[in-house]
């Protein structure tokens, strides 16, 4: 369907920052509240909505420049669907361990984005 596996990473990474987009308006103030807990300074709390709306839209594309990179480096569709699961589950692991604030969304996120990447993007190339 599409020849360049670049192009491929890019617009199979759109489904992403929508998803996270939802995310970020659904749960503005649990975001915030995130962004503005840690040390090192305070942030309003338009700034912090504003990056993370900015982050939600530029973390589809960049992963999926990323894993088109990877993609290309793998080159077998299986080993490359086997390591994006294995990845999810590793830093779905660690957030877990860690109790990172917002641990079960970010345990849903690193799955959205092994299904997307490691099932939408191959499909993509492929096709």
């Amino acid at each position: 369907m599409i020849d360049n596996r670049y192009l491929a990473g890019l617009a199979a990474g759109i489904p992403i920052s929508l998803v996270c987009l939802a995310y970020v308006l659904l749960r503005r103030d649990a975001v915030v509240e995130a962004f503005t807990s840690g040390g090192g300074g305070t942030m309003s709390t338009g700034a912090a909505t504003a990056l993370a709306i900015a982050a939600a839209v530029c973390i589809g594309p960049g992963l999926g420049l990323a894993a088109a990179f990877v993609y290309g480096l793998i080159g077998a569709q299986l080993q490359y669907v086997l390591l994006a699961f294995g990845l999810a589950t590793l830093m779905s692991v660690a957030a877990l361990v860690s109790r990172t604030p917002l641990m079960i969304e970010k345990m849903v996120l690193n799955y959205v984005v092994a299904v997307t990447l490691g099932l939408l993007m191959p499909w993509l190339i492929r096709s």
